[in-house]
Order: C-alpha cells, then sequence, then structure tokens
C-alpha cells in the first residue's frame, strides 16, 4: 500500500472500487422507472443464462438493474 502511494502523483486518491446491492422486492421495474426519470444510466451486460428487458437483467426468477455511482462504484437493485 506505502508503495502505491508513493506512486501515485500529488492530489491523486487511491481509487477503491466496490459494488452495493439493494433488494427492492416485486416493484424492480417501478424503481428502475423512476431512477430513470431522474436521469439515472443503467449499464447494460452480456451475461450468461440472462436476458435482458429494458433495462432489467432477467435470469429465471431473478431481476436485477445495474448502475454506477459517481465514482465509478458499480451498484445493483434486485428483485430478490
Amino acid at each position: 500500500m506505502a508503495e502505491r502511494a508513493r506512486q501515485r502523483g500529488a492530489g491523486e486518491r487511491a481509487r477503491v472500487s466496490g459494488s452495493i446491492t439493494w433488494v427492492v422486492g416485486d416493484d424492480l421495474e417501478g424503481v428502475v422507472r423512476s431512477l430513470k426519470a431522474k436521469d439515472l444510466k443503467f449499464e447494460h451486460y452480456d451475461l450468461p443464462g440472462m436476458t435482458r428487458e429494458g433495462d432489467v437483467h432477467v435470469g429465471g426468477d431473478m431481476k436485477v438493474a445495474w448502475f454506477k455511482d459517481p465514482d465509478g462504484n458499480i451498484l445493483s437493485i434486485t428483485n430478490r
């Protein structure tokens, strides 16, 4: 860690990424619509065993939508 700190230039901060998921239940599509109305941009991924319905990825009975926060962390909302 100290080695990395020395490699960064003055004024740069360490980049730490993470992931957070919120379970929103059966109204996932409603939450997606609400967030999209506030100009949130959703991420789309090609994942095995999943299809996409708009911004919602579907795999069996699981539904999930991914987006990024201003720092680039990947966040998601899911129905379960």
